[in-house]
């Protein structure tokens, strides 16, 4: 599936060695169905040299425009954003 051009491609998250890559644009809409921006919830596990671990939780925002004011709006939609959407379904 392709985004707001022909070189976006999903899947919209890669995870590698140097972090995690998330999709950044956002679609602004029409006045009759505007957009509604990105939100990503990215939940990781970190580990201390001695094995210790905790899981943490970030939300990242991509807004709807670039202006102060613009927000984005969790619409409730979940994907896995790590996998191309025309091979993975919606989760409820």
């Amino acid at each position: 599936m392709a985004g707001l051009s022909e070189d976006d491609v999903s899947p919209d998250a890669v995870i590698s060695d140097k972090g995690v890559f998330l999709r950044g644009e956002y679609d602004e809409g029409t006045p009759d169905k505007p957009g509604n921006g990105r939100v990503y919830y990215v939940t990781f596990r970190a580990t201390d040299a001695l094995g210790a671990s905790t899981v943490g939780k970030v939300k990242v925002i991509v807004p709807t425009g670039i202006l102060p004011t613009d927000k984005a709006y969790d619409d409730g939609q979940k994907y896995d954003s790590l996998k191309d959407p025309n091979a993975a379904t919606k989760k409820g």
